[in-house]
């Protein structure tokens, strides 16, 4: 009897490292990359976002922290998250909503970056076509799949 598997189309269970086409990274240069984008997301959160979810004396306490010279980042960065948490309820939540935008970006990017590169290429053109319709569906696997046939189909010039 075959087994019919379901492979989710959802962004969030899509790999970073397919969604930015990552075929041949190690794994230390993929944690350095994981480690960067989770910075990324962090701090445009504190940059961004903090100021609009905490009040102006919500704010101080964090503040104090932020400039504790003495304190080494790792400490600062923990205390943030306990003090952040004790603050914002949903924070996970949103910090997953950053991370799930971050990683569209990204997929934006990628897309952006090949149609440029096979812009004399029509077999690849359709295909990256079809990987944009596919992700504007929602169905980042597809638009991934797409994506890696145009970087694998036989190009001609246009």
């Amino acid at each position: 009897m075959a087994q019919d598997t379901q492979i989710s189309q959802s962004l969030e269970d899509q790999s970073i490292f397919d969604l930015v086409g990552d075929t041949d990274g190690t794994p230390e240069e993929r944690e350095r990359f994981l480690d960067e984008l989770q910075k990324v997301v962090w701090d445009d959160f504190l940059d961004n976002d903090v100021e609009l979810l905490l009040t102006e004396d919500e704010l101080q306490p964090l503040e104090e922290i932020v400039s504790r010279p003495e304190t080494d980042q790792l400490t600062k960065q923990q205390e943030i998250v306990k003090y952040l948490e004790s603050k914002i309820p949903d924070l996970e939540e949103i910090m997953m909503e950053k991370a799930l935008k971050l990683k569209e970006d990204l997929l934006n990017e990628r897309i952006a970056g090949m149609e440029q590169m096979y812009a004399d290429k029509p077999e690849a053109l359709a295909r990256i076509t079809e990987a944009r319709q596919a992700m504007a569906a929602g169905k980042y696997y597809d638009a991934i799949v797409r994506l890696y046939e145009a970087d694998t189909a036989p190009q001609t010039a246009a």
